[in-house]
């Protein structure tokens, strides 16, 4: 799990010419739902070593929450290369949901 200090380091890390998928945990710290997500999420990794994952403060991004369509949180995207394929739109946020999100998106 990748956090990033900066929306210059995301951009270069979700790579355009790569085939490569990242999801993407849009969060803030003082937010219940993300603090209630981020165990579930965090456990990601060990399901699915072949994924990227990283975690970014919207609060800290705003300019890469608007030009994702992040209006509020917690919101997960799912990156191929630099192109946002997939939101996870669920209420039911746990680790069997996202599990499902994930094999469903990458098969």
């Amino acid at each position: 799990l990748i956090f990033f200090s900066s929306s210059k380091d995301l951009m270069e890390f979700l790579n355009p010419n790569s085939s490569d998928c990242t999801l993407v945990l849009f969060y803030t710290p003082w937010c219940r739902f993300s603090a209630n997500l981020a165990p579930h999420f965090n456990s990601l990794p060990r399901a699915f070593p072949t994924l990227r994952f990283l975690a970014l403060d919207a609060s800290q991004h705003s300019s890469l929450s608007t030009r994702f369509g992040t209006v509020a949180v917690p919101n997960i995207l799912l990156f191929q290369g630099a192109k946002p394929m997939a939101r996870f739109n669920h209420t039911d946020r746990t680790l069997e949901t996202l599990k499902d999100f994930i094999f469903n998106q990458t098969g």
